[in-house]
């Protein structure tokens, strides 16, 4: 495969990659160097079929899966935030900012009335 470079832009002579393909490949690193984990199958009886459809992607007949965990990792990668926590915080933020509002409310009556700086 020929690459040719133009300024900053790298292209790359081949089939262009679907948006699939392309969030795949973004995450790829992250998965090669192993910090991406998966449940045992004694945990996790989907996992083989999970496994499964990474194997046959992008020619595979069911993509879900990967589609969906790919979409995962590139969140949590571009929001900076912490693992699947993070990745959680940031969607109730987004989708229901008053449940985030009462829940960081609640949080912080919590530690308020551990430490001791108020009573109970």
């Amino acid at each position: 495969m020929e690459q040719l470079s133009i300024r900053s832009v790298t292209a790359i002579d081949g089939w262009p990659l679907s948006r699939k393909e392309a969030r795949a490949s973004a995450v790829s690193p992250q998965i090669e160097s192993g910090n991406v984990y998966v449940p045992h199958p004694s945990l996790a009886p989907w996992i083989d079929g999970y496994l499964a459809e990474w194997a046959a992607f992008p020619r595979g007949a069911n993509d879900d899966q990967v589609d969906a965990t790919t979409q995962a990792l590139n969140r949590m990668r571009d929001d900076h935030r912490p693992g699947i926590l993070g990745f959680l915080e940031m969607e109730l933020k987004e989708r229901n900012p008053a449940a985030w509002e009462a829940l960081k409310k609640q949080a912080y009556e919590s530690e308020t009335c551990e430490s001791g700086s108020r009573p109970h």
